[in-house]
């Protein structure tokens, strides 16, 4: 493990850990977070305060510490990486259904016309009535 004592702090994404000594004179660690978004960009708040028997487990628990902000920051553009590159799932031409109703139930049916990054655009379409086991099923006439 490496020898921490010199150092004061280490910086780590939008986290600062503080390494000092406790009022009883063991190593320590104070991590803070710096605010990045909403009224309170830009302050600091208090996230953990840790003490630890001895100087070796410290830096253990700084080494993690560190590797956790990473990850959890990793994670984070992994995910908007992944929403990024979304496919629409639609393509031209299929059919779509709506069902609503509370006593009966009404079911509207619509035809894609055109397919865009996020969004489609439907058409609404005529339907018909079957019978399916013996019962009969209502589609917008």
């Amino acid at each position: 493990m490496t020898n921490i004592k010199n150092i004061k702090s280490v910086k780590v994404q939008n986290y600062k850990i503080e390494l000092r000594v406790n009022e009883k004179g063991f190593p320590a660690v104070s991590v803070w977070k710096t605010l990045i978004a909403g009224s309170t960009k830009g302050q600091v708040k208090l996230m953990e305060n840790c003490y630890f028997q001895t100087e070796e487990r410290r830096a253990e628990w700084i080494t993690k510490k560190v590797e956790f902000i990473n990850q959890i920051a990793a994670d984070k553009i992994a995910y908007r990486e992944s929403k990024k590159i979304t496919v629409n799932p639609f393509q031209v031409g299929q059919i779509v259904y709506d069902s609503w109703g509370y006593e009966q139930t009404n079911i509207d049916f619509y035809q894609i016309v055109e397919v865009k990054a996020k969004t489609v655009v439907i058409r609404p379409i005529a339907g018909e009535i079957v019978a399916y086991n013996g019962q009969a099923c209502q589609g917008n006439i």
